[in-house]
């Protein structure tokens, strides 16, 4: 889900010797390090402990995902070709976890309701104290090393409401996918062709 930490991507991370709090961004940046691999596997895994610990004292369930599950099952760690890591919570969780997660100073907190720089629908818990470098996007939105926390909402019981809920959700996706456009992607500049075009399989 979302942009990875992958081969097209630098991260950098903030060097052991300096760990005093810097105000001006230029500070920071030039106590930036190219971090190895291993290194920001490190850094997310440390974010998933700390998740960890805070799901278990506040009795929130939650269980790991995708390439996620694979490598905690297979491979006892992180599959190869892989580096992030994915979250799961139903919608009930998801809610109780992020008001507590808007409390902490830990780590940043990112929703589609507290980040209107790019759309998700899903959250993020990022480490501020690394910056993400991306051959496309640049800066990667000025976002650190992260994990990705996603809801998972049930289906109606009844067949035929839960019909109309599939549609729903497909008509709401592809208006989404209007104001956030794939790369190459033509994407028309009036807003109502926008809008049209995304609605019209």
């Amino acid at each position: 889900t979302g942009r990875r930490q992958k081969s097209g991507t630098t991260v950098t991370g903030m060097r052991p010797e300096r760990k005093d709090k810097m105000t001006e961004k230029k500070g920071r940046e030039k106590n930036m390090r190219l971090m190895t691999p291993e290194e920001q596997k490190q850094v997310a895994y440390e974010i998933l402990c700390w998740l960890k610990d805070l799901c278990d004292k506040e009795g929130i369930h939650y269980s790991l995902s995708g390439g996620t599950l694979l490598g905690a099952v297979r491979h006892k760690g992180f599959i190869p070709w892989d580096d992030d890591v994915d979250v799961f919570l139903l919608r009930p969780e998801f809610d109780r976890l992020d008001q507590i997660l808007r409390k902490q100073k830990d780590y940043k907190w990112i929703t589609p309701r507290n980040y209107l720089g790019r759309y998700w629908n899903y959250g993020r818990l990022i480490n501020t104290k690394t910056k993400i470098y991306d051959e496309e996007l640049g800066d990667s939105m000025g976002i650190g090393i992260f994990i990705d926390i996603c809801y998972v909402d049930g289906l109606p019981d009844n067949p035929l409401e839960r019909r109309r809920h599939i549609a729903r959700m497909r008509s709401l996706y592809r208006l989404k996918r209007s104001t956030t456009p794939q790369k190459n992607e033509y994407v028309p500049k009036n807003p109502v062709k926008r809008v049209s075009k995304s609605l019209i399989p």
